[in-house]
């Protein structure tokens, strides 16, 4: 047969008559020495698109040639991967043999199945021969065929009992290789079965995490939508007016509320400071002009005559007079309080 295999229009590998390969796998004769095996591993892994089931192939072939150890490590000089991955290769190759491989699943594929029964694997590969799934894919859709994740727990839950210590160290010698709760279970075990059915066994369910989880989080759920449902019918009832509820609350005996005094607001706004024009600070660009804001407001005048004539209005309204100035911020004149240290 034709040994030279074509990689590119540019090189081609030789290979000996001893080995033989298709797209799902790879034989080796069984009297391949090492340094036929290496040369032959080198131009297999040295293809653009070398297929992992055939390191997986040649690593299964290595460990039971060489043994565990010398053989990963030879493979592992051959193909440059680590011996913990050889090693996992060549436990998909072993558990999926090259007669239950199908052409079109790589080697991912195979690997997504290793959880689940062997042989309901073999028939989940004959019914999706052909199709285009996703490696990533191939592992949700076993689960979906298969009822659920193989991999979940299903021992049972266990209970703690307290026994004295001096017990537990006399049953400690007969559990030999086992551990003694192992022992305590099947002694109890026998126990029971001797005993008459007088009482039913009580059915335990069991609850797992998720679905624990599961139930809590719709109890919230239902608890958060009757507490929606209640206020939106409280609100739906027609709610009285604040003079009515005020009403009835005088009825009931509430002191009603006192009416503040009203303060006494002037016509004429007073100046209660010298009113601040713009000053000059020093800034990074140069000298720049501020002007600081300023809460009053006061009225302007912008004659004497006028000022004077304020002045005596306001007398009328507050009973004391106030000091007409001349403001030359804003060019008018204002009525300034006279402070009682100025008086």
């Amino acid at each position: 047969m034709d040994t030279s295999l074509v990689i590119s229009p540019q090189r081609h590998i030789s290979l000996p008559d001893m080995c033989l390969f298709s797209p799902t796998e790879l034989q080796i004769a069984a009297g391949t020495s090492e340094l036929d095996f290496i040369r032959i591993i080198k131009a297999v892994a040295a293809l653009d698109q070398a297929e992992d089931a055939w390191k997986g192939d040649a690593s299964l072939f290595a460990i039971k040639t060489w043994g565990l150890k010398h053989g990963l490590e030879v493979t592992a000089s051959a193909t440059g991967y680590r011996t913990f991955s050889l090693r996992k290769m060549a436990h998909v190759a072993e558990e999926f043999p090259p007669t239950k491989r199908i052409n079109g699943f790589s080697f991912a594929h195979y690997r997504q199945l290793l959880p689940f029964p062997r042989e309901w694997s073999y028939e989940f590969i004959v019914r999706h021969a052909g199709e285009h799934i996703p490696s990533n894919s191939f592992r949700a859709q076993a689960e979906l065929e298969y009822g659920g994740n193989p991999c979940k727990s299903k021992q049972p839950k266990k209970r703690s009992v307290l026994i004295r210590e001096d017990l537990y160290a006399r049953l400690r010698p007969h559990s030999a290789n086992r551990k003694v709760h192992i022992l305590i279970e099947r002694v109890l075990e026998e126990w029971i079965r001797t005993q008459p059915d007088i009482i039913p066994t009580p059915t335990i369910i069991y609850e797992s995490a998720t679905a624990r989880h599961k139930r809590e989080a719709l109890a919230r759920k239902a608890a958060k939508q009757a507490l929606r449902e209640q206020r939106e019918a409280e609100l739906k009832t027609k709610r009285n007016t604040y003079a009515e509820r005020r009403a009835q609350q005088i009825a009931d005996g509430v002191k009603p509320i006192q009416e503040k005094e009203t303060t006494v607001k002037y016509s004429i706004r007073v100046a209660w400071r010298e009113c601040r024009g713009e000053s000059v600070i020093d800034a990074p660009d140069g000298p720049q002009k501020y002007q600081s804001k300023s809460n009053q407001n006061p009225t302007k005048f912008y004659s004497e005559q006028d000022a004077l004539a304020a002045n005596e209005k306001h007398f009328t309204e507050a009973g004391y007079h106030e000091q007409v100035v001349r403001c030359e911020v804003h060019n008018c004149w204002h009525l300034s309080h006279i402070f009682t240290s100025e008086a």
